[in-house]
């Protein structure tokens, strides 16, 4: 879901583009498949990011927990120059009376009993919808809230399930040619008529009645593969009925034909004579031996009725994602709080010697204030994208001075010089800015001065002061008649009888006026 707001590939013509597309992700599993988050998990994918040089860390969940580790964790990060974002939570609460974590580590908080200070590198985040409303789900605060970023109805990549079973055992068919080996102190494993999810059976740790105290016994399954398989869990139908925190049945798992064992989960109580669907957790991906085995723990106080286990089930998600059919529509602050850490990525891509306290600022300094978020979060607005990378940004300035006796414009391609005297434009470092004079009517354009020169679009790429110079134009030659008007004869060419012609004709004619007088 996050992956695709943060970096979804563009301008390729399938689904949609993230914030950042060329974030690099750093995709760490603190969750169960069965959506379980547990705090051990949490910092210790928070502390393995630290190791590995991450500069962002996207915290799409948010509880009540307030531990010791958890806030060491969040602080350790901070030492590191690592950013926080943190998803102020979808229960419409503020956050300043009841506090949600890991958000509520961006304020004062009290953790296991104890005053803890703000930790600067943590940004909580708010949910709006479409018209820059806060969402009717999203957790707010003035204090312990920071800011907000669309999270309601956004397209975003959410891959289909593509499900297939590993290993499926419903013990109706043959039990006994499953390949279950019991054993242990104390074994009563066995296949049940009793009680059953899917009729008529199912295995259980004592079939004739309750278990026996001080028991450590297993019922193991048969080697499976998951070569070629990913995202795998083990899950099944569960009856259970044991003395409560004491008496229980543990998972264990190998990947290598029972070599070794790896505790997986534990569980004990009453779940009051019914069968519940229950996921054990996640199964080696690509292993061509792996196994299962359940193992049964009593002490030696009282004895119950047991476990009983049915449709027990590996199951992967299988094939590759579907490019045209893995894209959803979803809300929650955790939408929003992806479109905070991409645009932390943005402003790192551009300037990557921020610190966490610049990359922060950045953020939360530039936000679009909406009279619906004011007293709602500290920045009282929504995250603007441009606005903060104007902010950090490096740039190089061009100063533009016009002189000479006549006028013109001096204009850039890239936005930014459009001046007719003096102006000065700031640009991103490593661009290019071509300026261009247009002399106004009746000027010409004499050519630039200073760090550029010729009459040529003139092209920068560092700090640079340049002067157009604007001429009069001179006006064209006008000819003179001295005011008679009169006639302009062309010259004739050597021998051209029409000039004697004329001549002789004129000769006559003042001789004849000469005789009449």
């Amino acid at each position: 879901m996050w992956h695709g707001i943060i970096a979804g590939a563009g301008n390729n013509g399938t689904g949609v583009t993230g914030v950042y597309v060329a974030a690099k992700l750093m995709a760490l599993k603190a969750g169960g498949v069965d959506r379980s988050l547990s705090t051990t998990a949490i910092v210790s994918a928070i502390h393995y990011a630290v190791a590995n040089h991450a500069r962002v860390i996207n915290a799409s969940f948010a509880g009540p927990d307030c531990s010791q580790a958890l806030y060491d964790a969040v602080s350790a990060a901070n030492a590191a120059g690592v950013l926080l974002v943190a998803a102020a939570g979808n229960d419409g609460s503020d956050n300043d009376t009841v506090p949600s974590f890991p958000a509520n580590f961006g304020a004062p908080a009290v953790c296991d009993g104890q005053q803890k200070a703000a930790l600067t590198n943590v940004i909580a985040v708010a949910a709006t919808d479409e018209n820059d409303q806060l969402a009717s789900f999203s957790n707010f605060g003035s204090s312990a809230v920071h800011v907000a970023a669309p999270g309601v109805r956004i397209n975003s990549t959410k891959p289909t399930s593509n499900v297939t079973n590993v290993l499926l055992h419903n013990f109706d068919s043959n039990p006994t040619g499953l390949g279950y080996v019991f054993g242990g102190i104390n074994a009563t494993w066995g296949i049940s008529k009793s009680a059953s999810s899917s009729q008529p059976n199912s295995l259980t740790d004592s079939p004739n009645g309750n278990y026996q105290n001080n028991t450590d016994s297993f019922a193991t399954g048969p080697v499976f593969t998951t070569e070629g398989q990913k995202g795998c869990r083990l899950d099944s139908q569960v009856r259970l009925q044991t003395e409560q925190d004491i008496d229980g049945v543990l998972l264990e798992t190998s990947r290598n034909s029972g070599t070794t064992w790896e505790p997986l989960r534990l569980i004990t109580g009453d779940s009051n004579a019914q069968f519940v669907s229950f996921t054990w957790g996640d199964i080696a991906d690509g292993m061509k031996s792996s196994q299962f085995r359940f193992r049964f723990q009593s002490d030696d106080r009282q004895a119950f009725d047991g476990v009983y286990l049915d449709n027990v089930r590996v199951a992967c998600v299988a094939g590759p994602p579907s490019q045209t059919t893995d894209y959803q529509f979803l809300l929650g602050t955790s939408m929003a709080t992806p479109h905070v850490a991409g645009l932390a990525g943005l402003l790192l891509s551009v300037n990557p010697n921020l610190t966490v306290s610049q990359l922060r600022n950045a953020i939360l300094s530039t936000t679009d204030r909406k009279a619906s978020l004011r007293g709602k979060m500290s920045t009282g607005g929504r995250i603007n994208a441009r606005a903060a990378l104007a902010t950090v940004v490096t740039n190089f300035t061009v100063t533009v001075n016009t002189a000479g006796d006549g006028t013109g414009t001096v204009t850039s391609d890239s936005s930014g010089i459009d001046c007719g005297a003096t102006c000065k434009g700031q640009f991103p470092q490593g661009s290019t800015v071509d300026l261009t004079a247009a002399p106004n009517p009746g000027s010409v354009f004499a050519g630039w001065n200073g760090d550029c020169s010729g009459t040529d679009p003139c092209s920068l790429t560092q700090n640079a002061t340049v002067t157009a110079t604007f001429n009069i134009a001179t006006p064209p030659p006008v000819s003179s008649d001295n005011g008679g008007g009169g006639c302009t004869l062309a010259p004739g060419a050597t021998g051209d009888i029409s000039l004697l012609a004329m001549l002789l004709m004129s000769l006559t004619a003042l001789l004849w006026r000469a005789q009449r007088r």
